[in-house]
């Protein structure tokens, strides 16, 4: 995981680095049990799609060759017309737990980085505290 501007923090020792490393590294496993607990679309092209919807409903027309095909091609419009909220409740139920998911996410990883960056920065403070008291100023 490469945070930017990590770098910086720990030029003079490699101890930090590891210190920082592992405080992160703990907190991955958190990251993926939160990112798959729901069935996620797909972004591509800044566009999002559902993953587990099918395929749109195709739109039918009625026949007016004759009342036979006319009655058939009532029954598929009606088929149709019942089709179109299941699949967009499918979309709407999909999208929501994407969002809960990347809202949690993110939050996750936040709180994640903010612990190491304190976990990091209370151990070069230390580092400073005993640099001071064994090289005296």
């Amino acid at each position: 995981m490469n945070i930017a501007g990590s770098k910086s923090l720990y030029i003079h020792s490699g101890a930090h680095c590891m210190f920082y490393k592992s405080a992160v590294l703990a907190f991955i496993p958190l990251f993926f049990a939160t990112a798959n607990a729901a069935e996620a679309g797909t972004i591509a092209n800044n566009n999002w799609s559902p993953s587990n919807c099918g395929s749109a409903p195709v739109a039918e027309e009625l026949d007016l060759k004759s009342p036979d095909a006319f009655n058939l091609s009532v029954e598929k419009v009606n088929t149709y017309r019942k089709k179109i909220p299941v699949f967009l409740d499918c979309i709407i139920g999909e999208a929501n737990n994407d969002i809960q998911t990347i809202t949690q996410t993110a939050k996750n990883l936040q709180q994640a980085t903010k612990d190491a960056a304190k976990l990091a920065e209370d151990k070069t403070q230390a580092d400073i505290k005993a640099a001071d008291k064994k090289f005296g100023k």
